[in-house]
């Protein structure tokens, strides 16, 4: 482990050090807001499936519209049931970023997690492979990592500890090798994810990354629409407040305050 904190330690000097807190100013919020008010308007289509994606964000946003959220939960509640009574065979998980949101919601509730897939994550991982051999993308990398940073942080796999943490910073060292001038990590897409894990892995003496510098990039692109669908704005929201994927087991619903201003 010594060894891969002194890699990287190498490698943060070449991009700074920063000690700010990683979320937009309070000037800025409006543009969350802007985002917020665009995923109420897709959730009350009816004529397309709830997706989950869209609670999520609307979970961790840090002002909420709470009657459009209770009526956006039950209608996802619908959904499920019907999904699940329709389905005979299911859709089975298919590469690293499914599987690995698959074992980050069952570690933030707290349920066992299989070893043999936990144990294939870390594997891949270390070879920066996704199951069918191809390269591993920024957006999977960071999924493996806030997953793998749920199982560390917990006791639901035997999977030794020093195993995990080999894997988490290999695929920190693929995120960093992917972080461009511009502020941009793979591409404008993956970068709020690969904000999260980076955040998420952030070390007392250093941060791993300038966040100030990936939240303007986040942020310039805003105004010109290109997060203009559920899955884009889906880590885009958490990254901007300042959480992650590993918050949503920590909010508390009773205390939400319905503040959200009302869209012109």
């Amino acid at each position: 482990m010594y060894i891969y904190k002194v890699i990287i330690f190498l490698l943060l000097n070449a991009f700074g050090h920063s000690s700010q807190i990683c979320s937009v100013s309070s000037s800025e919020r409006p543009l969350i807001n802007t985002l917020v008010q665009m995923l109420l308007q897709r959730v009350e289509d009816d004529s397309v499936d709830s997706d989950p994606a869209a609670f999520i964000a609307l979970r961790l946003a840090r002002q909420h519209n709470l009657r459009a959220e209770q009526s956006f939960r039950e209608r996802l509640k619908a959904t499920a049931i019907r999904k699940v009574t329709q389905e005979s065979k299911g859709h089975p998980l298919t590469d690293t970023y499914q599987i690995s949101l698959g074992v980050l919601a069952l570690c933030i509730e707290k349920q066992q997690v299989s070893d043999s897939i936990v144990q294939n994550i870390t594997d891949r991982a270390k070879r920066r492979q996704d199951p069918f051999g191809e390269p591993l993308s920024v957006d999977r990398a960071s999924m493996s990592i806030l997953a793998l940073n749920c199982l560390h942080r917990s006791n639901l796999s035997i999977i030794p500890k020093h195993h995990i943490e080999q894997a988490i910073m290999r695929l920190l060292l693929g995120i960093l090798a992917e972080q461009q001038q511009d502020g941009t990590i793979g591409t404008i897409y993956s970068t709020a994810l690969a904000v999260q894990a980076l955040f998420e892995n952030k070390q007392e003496e250093f941060h791993v990354f300038q966040c100030s510098h990936n939240l303007q990039r986040l942020i310039s692109e805003i105004p010109k629409g290109t997060f203009n669908t559920v899955q884009k704005v889906f880590p885009l929201i958490p990254t901007l407040e300042g959480r992650s994927l590993l918050h949503v087991g920590d909010l508390t619903c009773t205390s939400d305050q319905d503040n959200l201003p009302q869209s012109k």
